[in-house]
C-alpha cells in the first residue's frame, strides 16, 4: 500500500520528535562500554537531543497550527509549509528565550537560537524529502 505524498508529509512532521531516540539509546549503551564516537557523529546528535528537550513541546504546538491552517492543502502547501518552520521556530525560539530572560530581548534571543533552529531543521527537511523522493522513485509515495 503505497501513501500519498500528502499523508507522507503530514507522517514526516513527528521526524524531529522520533530521530533523536533511537540515537540517544545508543550512545547510552556506548557509553558504558567506553566507546567514543567521533565528534562528526556525536554533536548532531547532541544538538537533535537537546533541540528535543528544548523545543520539542514549542514543536509539537507549531505543527498542529501548521496541520491544523493546511488541513484541506495540496501536499506542495505542506512541502512550503516545512520549508518555513524553522523559520518560525527560530521565532518562537528568540520569543521563549525572551520570556525565559526579562533581560534578553526577542531579537537577542532569535540570534542566539538563529544558528542551531536553522541546522536542525533543515536537517530535518532534508531528510524528510529525500525520503518522499526515495520513496516515490521506488513505489512508496504516490501522487
Amino acid at each position: 500500500m503505497a501513501l500519498t505524498r500528502l499523508q507522507y508529509l503530514r507522517i514526516a512532521t513527528g521526524l524531529p520528535i522520533v530521530l533523536p531516540l533511537p540515537f540517544i539509546v545508543a550512545l547510552a549503551l556506548l557509553d558504558p562500554a567506553d566507546v567514543h564516537l567521533p565528534k562528526w557523529i556525536g554533536a548532531p546528535i547532541a544538538l537533535a537531543f537537546s533541540a528535543l528537550f528544548l523545543f520539542g513541546p514549542v514543536y509539537v504546538v507549531l505543527v498542529a497550527m501548521i496541520l491544523l491552517v493546511l488541513r484541506n492543502r495540496s501536499w506542495r502547501a505542506h512541502a512550503v509549509a516545512a520549508l518555513v518552520a524553522p523559520l518560525l521556530m527560530i521565532v518562537c525560539a528568540g520569543f521563549l528565550y525572551s520570556i525565559g530572560d526579562r533581560e534578553v530581548t526577542i531579537w537577542a534571543g532569535v540570534r542566539l537560537w538563529a544558528a542551531d533552529c536553522l541546522k536542525v531543521g533543515y536537517t530535518y527537511v532534508a531528510v524528510s524529502f529525500a525520503g518522499m523522493i526515495l520513496l516515490q522513485r521506488t513505489g512508496g509515495v504516490r501522487d
